[in-house]
C-alpha cells in the first residue's frame, strides 16, 4: 500500500477523488492548496502527490516545481478539468 497526498481546492472534489483512491492507498492525506500541500510534505513524504492545476496562492504548476526541487524522488501527477 502507498501514501498519497492530494491537493485540490474544492472540498467536494477532494472528497469525491479520495473515494476513488482510498482503497488503493493505505494513507490518504488532503490539502486545500499548494502551500498546505508543501507543509504536508515536510511532515511525511508520500509515495505520490496528486494535484489540481487551478488553486489559490500557489497553483499546481508551482507546486510541481517546488516538489521537483525539494523532493525529487516524489512523483507528481498534475490534473485539471477546465470548463469552457
Amino acid at each position: 500500500m502507498s501514501r498519497v497526498l492530494s491537493s485540490r481546492t474544492a472540498a467536494h472534489k477532494r472528497w469525491k477523488f479520495s473515494l476513488c483512491w482510498r482503497r488503493r492507498a493505505s494513507r490518504w492525506e488532503t490539502a486545500s492548496q499548494g502551500k498546505e500541500a508543501l507543509a504536508c510534505l515536510m511532515r511525511a513524504l508520500p509515495d505520490v502527490v496528486l494535484t489540481d492545476l487551478e488553486m489559490p496562492e500557489m497553483n499546481g504548476l508551482q507546486l510541481v516545481e517546488a516538489v521537483r526541487r525539494d523532493y525529487p524522488a516524489v512523483p507528481v501527477i498534475l490534473m485539471t478539468a477546465v470548463r469552457q
